[in-house]
């Protein structure tokens, strides 16, 4: 493989805080960002890691509780939320699950109590539209359900 790179176009950008701990890093080739971003919060921990293509954002996106802890892990493609995306509670256990296409929500999501990972609720979306969903107390008893049942198989809420 053979790769060409004008090395006058290609540059790492850091930004810092007044206490000299990173703020932001990236690379940025013809003044746009291309490639991993990391986001730091102001004790040096990461506050998040987004990749650019021509400075739009692309691919697998993490952001991160100030401990360290991670907080959500979602996808885009060229700016548009598409795949699945998982928000975490601070201890770490999930909070909730949605799978996105081409920017709306789509198929079947879930969202849990944070103490002990017990479903909190479940949702199915059909082109970013709430189509069904059942709701649980604390302790796992169905409180609420509205909407058709989807037909699929494998929707998981059946």
């Amino acid at each position: 493989m053979l790769f060409a790179c004008n090395q006058s176009n290609d540059k790492s950008h850091i930004e810092y805080y007044k206490n000299g701990n990173k703020k932001v890093s990236s690379q940025i080739v013809n003044n746009k960002k291309n490639g991993v971003t990391i986001f730091y919060y102001d004790n040096g921990i990461v506050e998040s890691l987004e990749n650019y293509i021509n400075d739009t954002i692309n691919g697998e996106i993490f952001s991160f509780y100030p401990n360290g802890v991670l907080q959500q892990k979602s996808i885009m493609n060229m700016g548009i939320s598409d795949g699945p995306a998982y928000a975490f509670y601070p201890n770490g256990s999930i909070k909730e699950y949605r799978n996105w296409i081409k920017g709306n929500k789509e198929g079947y999501g879930e969202d849990y109590w944070g103490k002990d990972g017990l479903i909190k609720a479940v949702y199915f979306s059909q082109h970013d539209t709430l189509t069904y969903e059942r709701l649980f107390d604390s302790s796992g008893v169905v409180i609420k359900t509205q909407g058709k049942v989807p037909l699929e198989t494998n929707s998981k809420v059946n």
